[in-house]
């Protein structure tokens, strides 16, 4: 019997590492920045691979692959490898494992590897239950997505806010990770 369930998600790793370089972590930080808010969707699957980005039996790229390309000024198959051109059926794996399967494919044998592994799954599903503002708050905040902690006056900053604003949407946040994931809430 396995005592983990580990979830894979396949992307597109050279964007990834385009987006890395400009400081956008998430899709619709690309979307805003890229000016492709209303593709978002579409931006979500390229990303995700679950589009191909060409069209026409391959013979030209997707409009929102040009796009792209303009913002990181890149070319368009820099963007993608040849195994990328086509939709991949199947981009999420879920598999079931003991912790000793756990410890050797991350390479430590350290116990805080199962507690960190447990926190961080926490936090993204604790961070499912907010607002996209209040989540991004809370990231900024707490540094979840550059292990860096920000001050309110720097949130504020960073949000064009007020920090008391900040300092309201942050308790908020908290207040419903707290009731809406009850008593899995860490002490």
């Amino acid at each position: 019997m396995s005592d983990y369930r580990l979830t894979i998600k396949v992307s597109n790793g050279r964007i990834a590492k385009l987006m890395e370089a400009r400081g956008l972590k998430r899709p619709m930080d690309l979307a805003r920045a890229a000016g492709l808010e209303q593709q978002y969707s579409r931006l979500a699957a390229l990303l995700a691979l679950k589009l191909s980005p060409k069209i026409n039996d391959g013979q030209d790229w997707r409009p929102i692959v040009l796009k792209l390309a303009d913002f990181f000024q890149v070319m368009p198959d820099d963007m993608f490898s040849p195994r990328q051109m086509r939709a991949m059926p199947k981009t999420v794996a879920i598999m079931d494992m003991s912790e000793g399967q756990i410890v050797a494919a991350v390479g430590r044998d350290d116990p805080t590897v199962l507690e960190d592994m447990a926190a961080r799954d926490f936090v993204a599903k604790a961070l499912t239950v907010l607002t996209e503002r209040e989540a991004a708050v809370l990231t900024a905040r707490f540094g979840l997505g550059d292990d860096k902690d920000h001050t309110f006056r720097e949130c504020s900053t960073k949000f064009g806010i007020h920090q008391e604003r900040v300092r309201q949407i942050e308790q908020r946040a908290l207040h419903k990770i707290r009731k809406k994931m009850g008593k899995k809430y860490p002490t």
